[in-house]
């Protein structure tokens, strides 16, 4: 039954794991490491902890990813936090429009037919849908309380604007339910 496909897939999304998730676990290793190495003098002068930290994060963001099944949500994540780190190393900051192109390059290489998947469509036009509204909201780099209240406010509606088209194509509905559930 359609209906069936379509309540499955939606549960299976609320369980996927995001970008929030893989972001955690490499804020979590980074600021571990550098910690860690901070603690030391001598490697505080003698090598660039940021660097450093930022290359070891991939490990977690690496064995997490592969314990939650590495969806295409979980490797465009994990690609874009590599994306980012590799910046750190080069001493440039990341652009998230980038990082996304390139790990949708990436993807679309190793794995040829995922383009055309609906998993693949959906994380990287919500994410591109997010910075978007975000950045046309003036809203793309938040740095007061209020502002970052609305922006937590904005990211499901505009998450949600983006992605509408794709899922009235593939599942000839549009659910309001996930701007209050997200």
């Amino acid at each position: 039954d359609d209906g069936h496909c379509k309540r499955a897939y939606e549960f299976v999304h609320v369980l996927s794991v995001s970008g929030l998730h893989i972001s955690l676990v490499a804020a979590a290793g980074f600021l571990v490491v550098r910690w860690l190495l901070a603690r030391s003098e001598t490697v505080l002068l003698g090598v660039d902890v940021e660097r450093i930290a930022a290359v070891v994060s991939l490990v977690p963001v690496a064995a997490y990813s592969a314990l939650a099944g590495l969806g295409v949500a979980t490797l465009r994540s994990a690609l874009m936090v590599a994306a980012a780190a590799v910046a750190t190393l080069a001493g440039r900051r990341a652009d998230v429009l980038r990082t996304l192109g390139l790990a949708a390059l990436l993807l679309a290489l190793v794995y040829p037919g995922t383009p055309l998947e609906i998993s693949f469509q959906l994380s990287f036009v919500s994410v591109l849908a997010i910075v978007l509204g975000m950045r046309r909201c003036g809203l793309h780099a938040p740095s007061g309380w209020r502002e970052r209240v609305r922006a937590g406010l904005l990211v499901s509606p505009v998450a949600l604007l983006g992605t509408a088209p794709l899922t009235a194509f593939h599942f000839h509905q549009v659910s309001l339910a996930g701007v209050i559930a997200n």
